[in-house]
């Protein structure tokens, strides 16, 4: 019989651990803000480049002679909306879901005019699906961002990059990542800004190790989409949040990034994973997601620098937990079934824990009472 003697002195670590969670909540951090108009972004280019490239390139599987072309047209419109700045084309040799494949990356650095650090724009462009033009939304809108910010002086360097490998291993942006120089202060993995609304949070912030993005990062994004696109991009649940804390895993490539301390997140409107080939490109969304991009990307290159990521903070409506205190209240929580498993293997073995929480074997023999 369990002594309910242990379980009272195991609620009052619990009862205390609940007291300091309730005093260490604060409030979330503040989005970076900006006061630029972001008409300059033109979701008209960004539709007729997705519609012209699904047509060129239908076909894309990694590693593919139809990836290894439209990595080289990208190299060439890079070229050419960025006069002056070398477009680099790197070839590694890596598993995908097709085995293992030559993949080519291509970025280009557009150099900042300040001494801050860098913001990085990806754009995975590989399917495993025939066409895709919702899913080529991503590197169309990497193109018009680069169209853009090239006639802009941003302060901080942007680096434009076109990878493969995402459908499956994230091979392209591990060794992207793995490349470019630090400081590096957000990563953002573009994704699809034009198909249809799948209910899936258009702000990507998983880890594939411990925590999520920074507060910092995911509210800027969120506060630029809803000046944008009247949406919050999604927050996430708790449940969600203390699901991916328990099992950190993710499937697109801000996971990667992340895992490697460095703040990333995704936005698409599909969420981690990549639209039907055959969904449908809404010109609307383009502009109202896209607009709203260009936007956060301006306020992260005019604010201060994003923390390191990942964070292991629980937001909890308008507030968040910081991690300590969440590891905190998981062990004070844990700690009544460890304590009454202890008494239990005790009494088995001719010992049982008394008063408080200190061990007291006892002799049980009739000869050595």
């Amino acid at each position: 019989m369990l002594d309910l003697r242990v379980l009272r002195a195991a609620v009052l670590p619990v009862l205390l651990a609940l007291i300091v969670v309730a005093f260490s909540l604060e409030n979330r951090p503040e989005p970076l803000r900006t006061t630029f108009a972001p008409d300059a972004f033109q979701p008209a280019r960004v539709t007729a480049d997705a519609e012209r490239l699904a047509r060129a390139y239908p076909d894309r599987r990694p590693g593919s002679a139809g990836d290894a072309e439209l990595a080289a047209a990208v190299r060439g419109r890079l070229r050419a909306l960025l006069p002056g700045v070398r477009v680099s084309r790197r070839v590694i040799h890596a598993a995908t879901v097709d085995g293992d494949r030559d993949l080519v990356t291509v970025a280009a650095q557009r150099p900042g005019t300040g001494p801050a650090g860098q913001l990085v724009l990806v754009a995975s462009r590989d399917a495993l699906g025939h066409g895709g033009r919702a899913q080529l939304t991503a590197t169309a809108t990497l193109l018009e961002m680069a169209r853009v910010l090239a006639q802009a002086s941003p302060r901080r360097t942007v680096t434009f990059a076109s990878v493969s490998g995402g459908t499956g291993g994230q091979a392209g942006m591990r060794d992207l990542l793995a490349r470019l120089p630090r400081p590096l202060d957000a990563v953002i993995e573009v994704g699809d800004v034009g198909g249809p609304a799948t209910g899936s949070p258009a702000i990507v912030p998983w880890s594939n190790g411990a925590g999520a993005a920074p507060g910092v990062l995911t509210r800027t994004l969120a506060l630029a989409l809803r000046e944008e696109a009247d949406t919050e991009g999604g927050a996430p649940r708790v449940r969600a949040q203390l699901a991916r804390f328990a099992f950190p895993v993710s499937v697109s490539g801000q996971g990667v990034a992340l895992q490697q301390d460095v703040a990333a997140v995704r936005l698409s409107v599909s969420g981690e994973r990549a639209p039907r080939p055959s969904a449908p490109v809404s010109l609307d969304r383009v502009q109202r997601v896209g607009r709203g991009l260009l936007r956060a990307v301006t306020a992260l290159d005019e604010g201060p620098d994003v923390p390191a990521g990942p964070s292991r903070d629980l937001l909890i409506e308008r507030k968040q937990l910081p991690g300590w205190s969440l590891r905190l209240l998981v062990g004070a929580l844990l700690l009544p079934a460890l304590l009454t498993l202890g008494d239990a293997v005790a009494r088995h073995h001719g010992a049982r824990l008394p008063r408080g929480l200190e061990l007291r074997h006892r002799l049980r023999s009739e000869g050595r009472r």
